[in-house]
């Protein structure tokens, strides 16, 4: 897969440039977009704060023009969070996935990943955002309203941030390839390897529209994750968050017991 590389000092988002600058991307490339300091970065989570030091972490957004939608394209976020964790256990790190594309060391969030689709004249163009914490500092994580680590909290040293950005470019390009050729099949397989919760562990999952308690029973095929509730409910969510063991509920919050 033949790779187009931008890199800017500094963005407002490296998805909002990606999102305004379509008409100037090469349709036959695979775009890659990263920053040294992202002003204004997208969240899932519009409530959420963002933040991104200068300088220490990777910022980066892919993006590839399509002809046609399919429906396994959300998994392309999946693809990026497992080429994430692949770069992170060659610098040694054991690294896991929080359902869905969340990535984990020591049960802290290290990476987040995020996928978009827009229209574009007769075609698609799909863009995958992954934001990785290199060198952050214990005082810069205490900002961060989740439990966060940094690679250089986790090592104890700082990391050549260009290193593990071109590792993952790599990485991640090589799984798109293979995700477009064959599927999410072989992804699959390297995610059930890697996500954090085993079977039986208490979940309590957020789909947007209410939050449910039960216990992690398996992933299927297609990147969803099944939910056991009470008297051996199975139900499957396709999209969702796992919240943490210290998420404190508002009263107005809908629980399912």
């Amino acid at each position: 897969m033949e790779i187009d590389y931008k890199h800017l000092e500094t963005v407002d988002s490296t998805v909002r440039w990606v999102e305004s600058n379509l008409e100037s991307l090469d349709r036959n490339k695979l775009t890659i977009v990263t920053a040294n300091t992202m002003t204004d970065g997208v969240c899932r989570h519009a409530n959420r704060r963002w933040i991104a030091p200068p300088k220490v972490n990777i910022y980066l957004t892919a993006c590839l023009f399509i002809p046609a939608l399919r429906p396994d394209l959300p998994n392309t976020a999946q693809v990026m969070a497992i080429s994430v964790a692949n770069v992170l256990e060659t610098l040694g790190f054991s690294p896991s996935i929080r359902w869905p594309n969340d990535v984990l060391l020591s049960d802290k969030k290290v990476s987040g990943v995020l996928a978009r689709i827009t229209s574009h004249g007769d075609s698609y163009a799909l863009s995958i955002s992954a934001g990785v914490n290199v060198n952050m500092t214990p005082e810069q994580l205490a900002e961060i309203d989740k439990p966060a680590t940094s690679l250089q909290v986790e090592k104890g040293e700082s990391f050549n941030r260009d290193t593990v950005r071109d590792a993952l470019i790599l990485e991640f390009s090589q799984n798109l390839q293979c995700f477009l050729d064959n599927g999410f099949k072989l992804q699959f397989e390297r995610l059930s390897t890697l996500v954090h919760a085993k079977e039986g562990t208490p979940l309590q999952l957020n789909d947007y529209q209410k939050i449910w308690n039960g216990k992690f029973h398996s992933l299927n095929s297609d990147g969803s994750l099944n939910l056991e509730l009470p008297l051996n409910d199975i139900r499957t969510f396709l999209a969702g968050e796992i919240l943490e063991e210290e998420t404190v509920f508002s009263k107005s919050a809908e629980i399912d017991d």
